[in-house]
């Protein structure tokens, strides 16, 4: 544990972000929260982990809270395109995931380093987001949703896509595929 914990400790204090570094980082992340049986007290941070190391997220346990929550915007905001980009990006919520990585190298003793400087930040989030590209958060099985009565499609997922030269959810739906749609909603960063 003590070597991962040194890997964590040599990200936080360098100031060079790439894609590899980063991937490494949630990776001994995951190994810690696992090891000491942390998974629901940084959920966030698990969620994070979870999708960047997987091809697919469609485990329950992982999926099911964000899916709801994502589900429930699109119900009530799927025609006022500002206010569901707004939503769906709390649900995403970057902010909280910033929090939870603070507070758990806080709990693990390990220096915070650059991930409290706002410039580090952005980047931080703009490489991962880009490693969740094309990565689909699914349900692993799919309710039923209707947001009215002319809505002819059932929600199963999303996806970060790279849309004109922007980083936007794909709403994800087994009907939008077989009519060759897609619903297309821009990421906000908060």
């Amino acid at each position: 544990m003590n070597l991962i914990r040194s890997h964590i400790l040599e990200f936080t204090l360098n100031p060079s972000i790439n894609k590899e570094n980063l991937s490494f980082f949630f990776t001994n992340v995951r190994q810690v929260l696992e090891k000491e049986n942390l998974n629901s007290k940084y959920s966030k941070i698990y969620f994070f982990c979870n999708w960047l190391l997987h091809p697919e997220l469609t485990r329950k346990n992982t999926t099911e809270s964000i899916l709801r929550e994502m589900q429930e915007v699109i119900v009530e905001h799927l025609n006022e395109k500002t206010e569901i980009e707004i939503e769906l990006s709390k649900k995403l919520n970057l902010p909280k995931l910033k929090q939870e990585l603070i507070l758990f190298l806080k709990h693990i003793n390990i220096e915070i380093g650059f991930i409290k400087l706002n410039q580090y930040w952005e980047m931080f989030e703009s490489i991962l987001l880009h490693l969740l590209l094309e990565k689909p958060v699914l349900f692993d099985r799919i309710p039923k949703l209707k947001t009215d009565e002319n809505t002819n499609y059932n929600f199963k997922g999303f996806r970060l896509i790279h849309y004109e030269n922007t980083i936007c959810y794909e709403i994800l739906s087994n009907e939008l595929e077989k009519l060759n749609s897609r619903i297309v909603i821009a990421l906000v960063r908060l």
